[in-house]
């Protein structure tokens, strides 16, 4: 059986892909952030964020149905963790109920969409709910449109 490298799956997927999204001029140090986010008033979230700004890949696992989507594997930036969900950065709008598939460096996750917010033409900002968090394997990579099969 051949051996698979997530890591090198990964960097080759991310090469591939076109990184579409146009963050705003005033986020211009989006990248340089990190650490522990600070609460705003109003702010329904029951637990702290963490920035964690990185690059990963998102591929459509449901959508709705209403919606039509292809099967597309986008390239989105990751904005924070909490215990229980992620927040992202996507080029394309993402809907409420929708569950996506995120694969990042050092494992993979699924997330419920529960929150859009348009940012800019190709910038939504997207909160997603936690439904599993899985370890690095071939089965991160299944499915996704942009992605060959592992040799």
């Amino acid at each position: 059986m051949l051996e698979f490298n997530y890591s090198e799956q990964l960097d080759s997927l991310i090469q591939r892909l076109d990184w579409r999204i146009e963050l705003p001029p005033d986020w211009v140090k989006f990248f340089e952030e990190s650490g522990t986010s600070a609460s705003v008033a109003g702010d329904k979230r029951n637990n702290s964020r963490m920035c964690i700004r990185t690059l990963a890949v998102s591929h459509y696992e449901t959508t709705l149905p209403s919606i039509p989507r292809a099967a597309e594997t986008l390239g989105v930036y990751i904005r924070d963790f909490s215990r229980r969900g992620c927040g992202l950065i996507s080029p394309v709008q993402m809907y409420p109920e929708e569950i996506v598939r995120i694969v990042l460096a050092t494992f993979w996750i699924r997330l419920k969409v529960v929150r859009a917010r348009r940012v800019g033409p190709a910038c939504y900002e997207i909160g997603g709910e936690l439904i599993e968090q899985n370890q690095p394997g071939p089965e991160a990579f299944e499915g996704l449109a942009a992605c060959s099969p592992a040799a």
